[in-house]
């Protein structure tokens, strides 16, 4: 019986050992990650030998540049459209005081559109507008006191005014100066 016990016991070593050695194989093959090929680049200088000799050719510049055109800066255009003021009336027309005459011009600036032309062109300049008003404050004629020396500058201040009723109270029977400035920023 002794025989019988020890190659029990050799068997069932031998099964343990067996069994140990398939699970750590499997656990082992679990926990590390696979192994991975590592590329290896090294930068080296092509051959001579491989290098083509390129031909040496001359590039020409075909593409003709125009000179720049020099356009000459426009002059101012006297305004001859706009109605000239009569310079009596001019003489005798009020002046508005400071604070008067910030009211009017907040009054008219929403309808004092730059004309894209002078905008284009880079003309400033002030239009002197004379503005006669009846005795209940209307608008009756407005024109040009003193040009701002473009015409399209001069129109666009009298258009600022048209369809306008009035500049405001207390201009009932008057004739008043409203300079219109328009400048580039």
């Amino acid at each position: 019986m002794g025989w019988a016990l020890l190659l029990s016991l050799l068997l069932s070593v031998a099964f343990h050992m067996l069994a140990l050695g398939i699970a750590n194989i499997s656990m082992h093959a679990q926990r590390s990650p696979p192994q991975r090929t590592l590329l290896h680049a090294e930068l080296r200088p092509l051959q001579k030998e491989l290098r083509p000799e390129a031909e040496e050719t001359e590039l020409k510049n075909t593409i003709v540049e125009p000179e720049p055109a020099t356009e000459p800066t426009p002059e101012p255009v006297i305004s001859t459209a706009a109605p000239r003021a009569n310079e009596k009336k001019v003489r005798q027309a009020e002046t508005l005081s400071e604070k008067k005459l910030e009211r009017v011009l907040e009054r008219v600036s929403d309808r004092v559109f730059y004309p894209p032309e002078a905008v284009a062109n880079g003309w400033e300049g002030e239009t002197v507008l004379l503005v006669e008003m009846d005795r209940r404050g209307t608008i009756q004629r407005v024109s040009v006191a003193s040009s701002s020396g473009y015409a399209v500058l001069d129109e666009a201040a009298i258009r600022a005014l048209s369809g306008r009723r009035s500049l405001g109270p207390g201009l009932q029977e008057k004739a008043v100066l409203l300079p219109i400035r328009f400048e580039l920023d």
